[in-house]
């Protein structure tokens, strides 16, 4: 029950990532500005962020077969984890340089958006390595 409803989840957040790129990539600015915000831009968050937290489950459900330490699979998920937000963050940077980090452009505001959310992750994941060793 519990992995189907992850996988629903994962769905949607796909879902919601996709529609709202592809929405933001082709509608008219503004897209991110202090005062106006894309409503396509948000979904685009929401549907990344969805994404972002069900990535621990699926490395761990994926780290299942090779051991039976439930403890190691979930400290190695967290670690890809952070390593998997980092190299998607390290992505969306190359599109922002590529856009001149601009928000006024649909591409330049995704990849905003995108580091910023990846950053927060790697952050998390930095403060819980940092913590508990």
């Amino acid at each position: 029950m519990k992995q189907r409803a992850l996988t629903l989840g994962a769905w949607a957040g796909a879902t919601l990532a996709l529609t709202g790129a592809l929405a933001v990539l082709v509608g008219d600015g503004p897209y991110l500005r202090l005062s106006s915000l894309s409503p396509w831009l948000m979904i685009f968050a929401v549907g990344l962020f969805g994404l972002l937290l069900f990535a621990p489950f699926a490395i761990h459900r994926l780290l299942a077969a090779s051991s039976e330490d439930r403890d190691r699979r979930w400290e190695l998920a967290v670690v890809a984890w952070g390593g998997l937000a980092l190299a998607l963050g390290g992505v969306f940077a190359v599109l922002a340089l590529l856009e001149g980090f601009s928000t006024s452009s649909g591409l330049g505001a995704l990849a905003v958006v995108a580091i910023f959310e990846c950053a927060l992750v790697v952050g998390a994941v930095l403060t819980m390595m940092l913590s508990s060793g």
